[in-house]
């Protein structure tokens, strides 16, 4: 579904591969918005330079 979360990242992860930072920026916006909990919202912040609390990030990602 291109909506879901994990679609929304991969988009914004490629985007970032072909050097447009900001428009994966604003794809991590919105994904922020709708799921801020999820691990692998935080780890694309953690990829653009946002501050992730790395107790918190390695916590989530050994639940997955």
């Amino acid at each position: 579904h291109p909506d879901s979360t994990i679609a929304r990242i991969a988009c914004s992860l490629c985007m970032i591969d072909l050097g447009e930072w900001y428009d994966a920026l604003d794809v991590f916006e919105e994904v922020n918005e709708s799921s801020p909990e999820d691990p692998r919202v935080q780890a694309l912040a953690g990829i653009l330079g946002f501050q992730v609390e790395a107790d918190e990030f390695q916590q989530q990602s050994k639940m997955e």
